[in-house]
């Protein structure tokens, strides 16, 4: 169906229209396009004659792919030869080639009437050479046509694209919907009529897509600052998901196919300014409701109600979507992709952004859910066979929901189904209906029930036409202490720092953030600190050569909020200073750290090389190494396919001239546990999978398979990841490690670790022969444990002792114990464990947390806190986790970081900076100990690979003879204060990484989402930090602009602008605020109170005017009024007298005309009877001479014979 929708200015007496077309380039449907063509792009075209000749290059018609090019080899009479440019030769009528221009440009043209020949086939080609670039927009003239990518072109709708097509005229710059738009928003200002865009195109086309490009693009042009256009464009764009779910269905050819039309139109004042808008819609297909194909849906709304919380089902009494006959005709009741759960929760808050109450949606999903249940209801023969009756009991628990639903009389009902009344001029009979017309009747009220309820949604989506009634659309009571100021004459785009909010708290912050995410500005400073919001999509121009150069040297704030300015300002701080600078990036996972951290190496290595060439090389080292570190490190999380599982501290050195001179990789914490254990969903690191991906010859030489025939992954049903190779990964990890010096040696040794410890997962056991021992449990424990040893290259007996078994020396002797089955499998997943972290030579989770404290300079390290705690409970052989959780209850009961969560033994929580985090301490002890048991160090240093060797070095003697303790976390704590100290002789600069939203989408920000990380990442803190000095400064030229009204006497001084900001502050009663040497600082709250005598002062004027105005406005309508009744009067009169003297002239002519006419009649009359009569005497007359003539030629008869007889007489006596 086409969306029609308008631009106008109110009234609209009429509108003109722009085009704009959408094929759908889907299914090899080139046929299709071919016949679009002709209904829609050549309608209007004749083609002219061209000759054709041997040689010329031609297009032919070809069945498979509708034209294809090729040269014509001879002529015969009407039938053309042609040497196609697949290799084949045809024949053709010459009415059926045409000439093909070998001179269009290798990306065609943008407008189809520049092409030479324009015709089916050049059309075709010319469309598709564009679409194969990605130019999907080509005009047609004035129309557009726009081919839908089916992927996302973000960087074709941004800011910087807006601004490009603002103003220029139509045709100027490359096809674009935006030209369409900006070509009939200037053309409504400049003629003062309204405009219309006529979307068209098949289900699929793109239609919906590009009327949210032309809505966005309008409400840039037309908003109040673009203002209110944003708000009026969130209220269409918000109200889509609501009427896409009572809207929309799955046919055969979309899965979202919109079943209506729609015209949206959106209202603009004189001075081009958005004033309102409304959504209409058409043509619902009812039907629908009650009859669907196979392999079809019915509309979204029935299935979400059906996937609604269980506490919404067991109200409406609804189950699976097969049991109900609206949806049971067809086989198909899901889509692959969507969950309609999730759908479900989005139209409920989709509902509430537009404006529908609890009330109103309670009674909306009463509804659908009545139409279910309505749809079961079944029908059979009554007492006789022209009436029916329920069919049975399921049919009238069905009808009682439905009138229960619908809070109608369920005996009503039935007889509202099952009835007809009808009303005679004698009587009004009821007539019973048959089982096929009851179940007629049932559909009928079905389909009236929903096209009402659908209609309801045009008045409660966005139907408002002035301020005024948007402003009283809601309305809720809340604590004056609740409420926050909203400061009106922020722009339009928000503030690059927010610093410069006039008021400096958590919903203006949010909200400024949100406005910038809307339009892909990413970047926002709060004070030095740089907040960057995961884009979730490629902004590749935001991180370019020219984007490098332009921050080259500029000073901090002068230009856009970017993290190569952070990294400049770093630099240059450190050449002026000569002090080392650090740039701290933190943020959730999915927050984009990893790519932030690329983007500062990137920018660091463009300023620091020696013409770059030293960068470059330092650069790539470092870069390359990530897919390496990934490959190891990474894994994936419920919350992100690509989690870092450890920390990484990345150092670029440089020279006394700013050269980079060398640079250094850490990393720290990696999760040691996640190689045994991990949850469901997830993924082990990514190394495994991609091992079991890797070449045949790879697998077959480490006797590797699936990744669900290995323990350690089939702890979870997670074996790939949407759109990621893992065989593709592998050569790339291959590339990166021969790119950062790793040999081809070191490589395969590393390659033999990983799949050792797959194999060595899946060593069973089972118990020997008493229950205190273990043995291998079957020969597929025994191939794996071979394989194990085969791999790291030592003794399979001396493997198998280091898991059953433990040495424990005491003075007197050497004791050798075996261990049961348990015991057995712990010993083997510590293996692994200390084998993968000697691989990758970091540390746990749980002190990640304690990283992000201790860099926040907001944990205080004492003696006796956990961390000593925990040391010490390691280092008693007898101490559970049962007997570490109550020593921290007795030790930290008053310490207001600390809680004993209900209903536990063992868990506690710590209050930290980012929130409160539940710990189960269960594992904590076993987690901690940073302890290789003997036998296992014995089995690997004595490893004939000399790189496992190397990961288990000898000890020392001094090390051997040490009985000191050693742990995870007193290591790591004594790393983290290494750490500390670097970044102590450093200046500090920061980057608070956001994740905009939970689904890992461009374009959606999550509020509740955002301001917990706002909260977790200091940025709030930050907020309130600056609130307590002056959070709020203006220029003085800025805020005499703004204030100036309040103290009117104070311009017309001739003094300077400082003085003049002083008066009116002094005038107005503030007190403890500063007057810098170009900027007026007020302290919290200040501004608020200077706009609020600013709206007094302007409201009371505004009275004035409108009093003045009024008086105005009436005096001229009056005087208008007067000298408009004299011209009605002066007309009238004149009217009067032309209508007489016309009536006058009429009358004369009439008799005139009479004359004539009856003259010209008189003389007919006389000529027809003098012609008669003149026709009457030549007969009467010729008559006469006949019985003349008879009469004398029979006397002559008679005188002839008189004279004759006698001689006859004669002659016969004779």
């Amino acid at each position: 169906m086409a969306k029609l929708w308008g631009v106008r200015r109110l009234p609209l007496p009429q509108t003109k229209r722009h085009e704009q077309r959408n094929p759908k380039p889907t299914r090899n449907k080139k046929k299709k396009s071919k016949e679009w063509i002709q209904t829609w792009v050549l309608r209007d075209i004749v083609a002219k004659p061209v000759t054709i000749v041997v040689g010329s290059h031609v297009w032919v018609e070809k069945p498979e792919s509708v034209w294809i090019d090729g040269e014509v080899l001879n002529i015969k009479g009407d039938d053309a030869e042609i040497q196609t440019s697949d290799g084949n030769k045809v024949v053709a009528k010459l009415s059926k080639i045409y000439p093909k221009d070998t001179e269009t440009p290798p990306d065609g043209v943008d407008d189809m009437t520049k092409l030479a020949y324009l015709h089916e086939p050049g059309v075709l080609h010319n469309l598709a050479t564009r679409y194969e670039i990605n130019e999907i927009y080509t005009y047609t003239g004035n129309i557009l046509i726009a081919i839908n990518p089916f992927q996302s072109l973000s960087h074709l709708y941004d800011a910087h694209m807006m601004e490009r097509y603002n103003g220029v005229p139509f045709g100027e710059l490359s096809p674009h919907v935006f030209a369409i738009a900006d070509a009939a928003y200037r053309e409504m200002i400049t003629e003062g009529k309204g405009n219309s865009i006529l979307v068209s195109g098949e289900s699929g086309a793109g239609k919906t897509e590009t009327t949210k490009m032309l809505m966005r693009y309008l409400a840039y042009l037309g908003g109040n600052a673009a203002a209110e256009g944003r708000s009026v464009e969130q209220k269409v764009l918000e109200s889509n998901p609501v009427l896409e779910a009572f809207g929309n269905a799955k046919t055969v050819r979309n899965n979202n196919s919109s079943r209506f039309g729609k015209f949206v139109e959106i209202q603009f004042d004189k001075r081009g300014r958005i004033s309102g808008a409304a959504i209409r819609t058409y043509l619902l297909e009812r039907s629908r409701v009650c009859q669907i194909s196979d392999s079809e849906r019915n509309y979204h709304c029935f299935y979400l109600l059906c996937a609604a919380p269980p506490q919404e089902t067991e109200k409406y009494k609804l189950g699976e979507p097969k049991l109900y006959h609206y949806l049971n005709q067809s086989n198909c009741y899901e889509l692959d992709g969507i969950s309609d759960q999730h759908d479900y929760l989005a139209t409920r808050r989709g509902m509430d952004v537009v404006g529908i109450n609890a009330v109103e949606q309670e009674a909306i999903f009463r509804v659908v859910a009545a139409i279910l249940h309505l749809g079961n209801i079944d029908f059979a023969n009554g007492e006789d066979n022209d009436s029916s009756v329920l069919k049975n009991d399921e049919s009238l628990f069905h009808l009682q929901m439905t009138a229960e639903l619908l809070m109608c009389n369920p005996r009503a009902l039935e007889d509202a189904l099952c009835k007809r009344v009808m009303v005679t001029p004698e009587e009004i009979i009821k007539r019973s209906l048959d089982p096929l017309g009851a179940t007629v009747s049932r559909d009928g009220l079905a389909k009236t029930i929903y096209s009402r309820l659908f209609d309801c949604f045009e008045q409660f989506c966005i139907n408002y036409t002035n301020e005024k009634l948007q402003q009283h659309f809601n309305k809720v009571v809340a604590k004056l202490s609740k409420i926050y100021p909203k400061d009106t004459e922020t722009p339009p785009d928000g503030v690059d720092d927010m610093t410069k909010l006039a008021y400096l708290h958590e919903p203006g912050v949010l909200h400024n953030l949100a406005t910038r995410y809307e339009i892909n500005e990413i970047y926002t400073y709060t004070g030095n600190i740089l907040i960057a919001i995961n884009p979730f999509q490629s902004l590749s121009h935001l991180y370019d050569a020219h984007m490098m150069e332009r921050y080259n040297g500029v000073p901090f704030g002068e230009l856009s909020p970017h993290v190569f300015a952070i990294a400049d300002a770093a630099y240059r701080e450190m050449i002026t200073e000569g002090k080392g600078n650090s740039i701290l990036v933190s943020g959730e996972s999915g927050a984009g750290k990893t790519e932030t951290t690329k983007m500062l190496m990137r920018y660091l290595a463009y300023l620091g090389g020696n013409a770059a060439a030293e960068g470059r090389s330092v650069e790539q080292k470092v870069l390359e190494s990530n897919p390496v570190l990934e490959a190891f490190g990474n894994a994936k999380t419920v919350r992100n396919n690509n989690s870092s599982r450890f920390g990484k501290f990345v150092e670029i050195q440089f020279d006394k001239r700013g050269r980079i001179s060398g640079a250094a990789i850490r990393t720290y914490l990696l999760e040691r546990s996640r190689v045994c254990q991990i949850s469901d969903s997830e993924r082990n690191y990514h190394c495994f999978y991609l091992l079991c991906a890797a070449p045949p010859q790879e697998t077959e030489k480490y006797k590797l398979g699936e990744p669900k025939l290995y323990h350690y992954l089939n702890q979870s049903n997670c074996y790939e990841l949407d759109g990621i190779s893992d065989q593709h990964d592998y050569l790339a990890t291959r590339r990166g490690m021969d790119v950062v010096g790793i040999n081809a040696v070191e490589q395969e040794a590393i390659f033999r670790v990983v799949a050792a410890i797959l194999h060595l997962g899946n060593i069973d056991f089972a118990n020997g022969e008493d229950n205190d021992s273990s043995v291998l449990k079957n020969d597929e424990s025994l191939f794996h444990l071979q394989m194990t040893a085969e791999l790291l290259m030592c003794n399979p007996r001396a493997l198998e002792d280091a898991l059953c078994k433990r040495v424990m020396v005491t003075p007197e002797e050497i004791i050798k114990r075996s261990l049961d089955p348990l015991g057995a499998t712990v010993s083997r997943d510590g293996l692994a464990k200390t084998i993968y972290s000697r691989l990758f030579d970091c540390f746990e989770q749980f002190c990640i947390n304690y990283t992000n404290e201790k860099l926040q300079q907001h944990f205080n390290k004492k003696k006796g806190g956990i961390i000593a705690l925990l040391d010490e409970a390691c280092m008693f052989p007898k101490s559970t986790h049962e007997t570490f959780s109550t020593k921290l209850y007795q030790t930290f009961k008053d310490h207001k970081r600390f809680m004993k969560p209900k209903l536990t033994r063992s868990d506690f929580t710590i209050v930290h900076y980012a929130g409160e985090v539940q710990y189960q301490s269960d594992q904590f002890l076993d987690k901690n100990k940073d302890y290789i048991v003997p036998e296992h160090r014995d089995l690997l240093s004595a490893s004939t690979c000399s790189f496992v060797a190397g990961l288990f070095p000898p000890l020392t003697e001094e090390a051997t003879k040490s009985s000191k303790f050693s742990s995870i976390s007193s290591r790591f704590k004594l790393q983290l204060q290494q750490l500390m100290e670097i970044l102590n002789f450093t200046e500090p600069h920061y980057i608070r990484c956001i994740k905009p939203n939970s689904v890992l989408k461009p374009a959606i920000f999550e509020n509740v989402n955002v301001l917990q990380q706002l909260r977790s990442g200091g940025v709030l803190e930050a907020v309130r930090i600056k609130c307590a000095g002056y959070p709020t400064y203006r220029s003085f030229s800025e805020f005499l602009t703004r204030f100036r009204v309040l103290a009117p006497e104070v311009l017309k001084m001739d003094c300077p602008e400082n003085e003049a900001s002083e008066k009116i502050l002094v005038k107005m009663g503030l007190k403890d605020y500063q007057i810098g040497k170009t900027k007026v600082f007020l302290r919290a709250g200040q501004m608020a109170e200077l706009d609020a005598k600013r709206i007094v002062l302007l409201g009371d004027s505004a009275k004035v005017i409108q009093t003045r105005g009024r008086t105005r406005i009436i005096r001229k309508k009056y005087v208008s009024t007067l000298e408009a009744s004299i011209c009605v009067q002066s007309f009238c009169k004149g009217e009067l007298a032309r209508k007489l003297l016309k009536l006058k002239k009429r009358e004369i002519s009439a008799v005139k005309i009479q004359k004539t006419a009856r003259k010209r009649l008189a003389r007919k009359d006389y000529l027809r009877i003098k012609f008669s009569s003149t026709i009457l005497q030549a007969g009467v007359r010729a008559m006469a001479a006949r019985d003349e003539f008879r009469y004398r030629v029979n006397a002559a008869i008679i005188i002839q014979v008189i004279i004759q007889l006698p001689p006859l007489l004669t002659f016969y006596i004779q």
